[in-house]
């Protein structure tokens, strides 16, 4: 979210969703910073997976489009 916010302010707008970045944040900053959060003691499921790629593959051609 925050790199989102960053983006906006330089007048870049990307395709991520609040939700889509409240759940990548979910899944990163966990696996980032473990202290206090529930890893290791959770690990993200084969749906959690599939949608973080999924996301993560649109924010890539996104930005290949801004470069080009």
């Amino acid at each position: 979210m925050e790199l989102k916010t960053i983006l906006e302010k330089k007048g870049i707008s990307i395709g991520l969703t609040e939700d889509e970045c409240d759940f990548l944040d979910s899944i990163y900053l966990p696996s980032r910073y473990p202290i206090g959060s529930a890893l290791p003691f959770f690990y993200p499921d084969k749906n959690i997976c599939k949608n973080s790629i999924l996301i993560a593959e649109s924010v890539i051609k996104e930005v290949k489009n801004l470069v080009e």
